[in-house]
């Protein structure tokens, strides 16, 4: 897989989708399909029914903030990662 590809998958089904780690075929095929333009490839093991999404990460290969709100009851109830990909004029010293 070329680098820059970000993936979201539950740790549970690491070990059902661990096909798609050594043979990447699946999921090069996917982005082949979108003529590896901006997009998002869902991808899913029908006997286990896990999923991932992979998609362009923007800059490329890194290490990408990440918080997950849970309610108040503890459950998910969103993700956020920060790709760096919208300019913040603080940090280029124009704000």
């Amino acid at each position: 897989m070329d680098a820059g590809t970000g993936c979201f998958v539950d740790a549970e089904a690491v070990e059902p989708l661990g096909d798609f780690e050594s043979d990447n075929q699946s999921l090069t095929a996917a982005f082949e399909a979108l003529d590896w333009g901006a997009g998002v490839v869902t991808l899913a093991d029908p006997a286990s029914g896990h999923n991932l999404v992979a998609f362009s990460s923007g800059w490329g290969d890194g290490v990408y903030p990440t918080w997950i709100g849970r309610t108040a009851t503890g459950e998910v109830a969103c993700v956020v990662t920060e790709f760096f990909v919208i300019p913040d004029e603080r940090v280029n010293g124009a704000g």
